[in-house]
């Protein structure tokens, strides 16, 4: 694993499937476009291409393409059936090829609707962003030079890019509204069912570590996949919990 990858993960997941979904919310992402993305795979000899699926015209990649980038995947979740005329080019592309299929989307799998129309989405397998050792260096050296940042701060890309970035460097007053930005930006864009649900339980009951019983499972998936709750494994604890990965989520 390099140290100086945001992604290091993408390749990793590369050579054990053809297909491929990764939710690329705010916690996670450190461009508009997938290009830090494009640029990793290019850089460790993959011959990548992007696609944008809210105006793609004809689905053609070049012959020495091995790894095809759908953007914007989240734009044809009200159009089931540009999904299901974009699946069958991009599986037959693969099927020949022996390519590889990556689906970069700001929203969650079940923000997509199930059946024939989303099945490109319902072939490929979630990519979990587990760790960044470019991100925690960036977060360690910032705390270094500057004093702590938020619980959890590691574990978010957005905010290491926007640290990296100097967004704050002068004025750490800036680092809680960052903070914010990059947590509620992700519940956002999960969707209004997370919303109302982070609604009832944070901000009614102000539970913050909530059962694994009370949570659907399809949701711990995603909540875990988006980076912003983990899993609380103590032992010392009954039941099992959902537990934010930081405040910010929930302030």
């Amino acid at each position: 694993m390099s140290d100086h990858l945001w992604y290091p993960e993408v390749q990793q997941a590369l050579r054990s499937s053809s297909h491929l979904f990764l939710h690329y919310c705010a916690f996670h992402r450190v461009d508009e476009d997938g290009q830090t993305i494009l640029e990793e795979l290019r850089e460790n000899g993959y011959m990548p291409e992007c696609f944008d699926l809210s105006r793609i015209g004809t689905f053609s990649p070049l012959g020495d393409t091995n790894v095809v980038i759908l953007l914007q995947t989240e734009r044809l979740r009200e159009t089931p059936r540009a999904l299901e005329q974009i699946r069958f080019s991009v599986n037959e592309w693969a099927t020949s090829s022996g390519g590889n299929v990556l689906i970069v989307s700001r929203s969650p799998r079940s923000a997509f609707p199930i059946g024939d129309g989303s099945s490109l989405v319902l072939d490929s397998r979630d990519l979990h962003l587990k760790a960044s050792r470019f991100a925690d260096w960036i977060v360690a050296d910032f705390e270094t030079n500057h004093g702590p940042a938020p619980e959890g701060a590691a574990h978010s890309r957005g905010l290491a890019e926007k640290l990296l970035s100097g967004r704050c460097r002068d004025d750490l007053s800036l680092l809680p509204g960052l903070v914010s930005d990059t947590a509620c930006k992700t519940i956002f864009e999960m969707g209004p069912y997370y919303i109302a649900w982070l609604e009832e339980w944070v901000f009614e009951c102000g539970m913050t570590c909530i059962p694994v019983v009370d949570v659907q499972e399809w949701m711990q998936s995603e909540l875990i996949l988006a980076g912003v709750a983990r899993l609380d494994l103590d032992q010392q604890k009954a039941p099992r919990c959902i537990k934010w990965v930081w405040s910010g989520v929930a302030g």
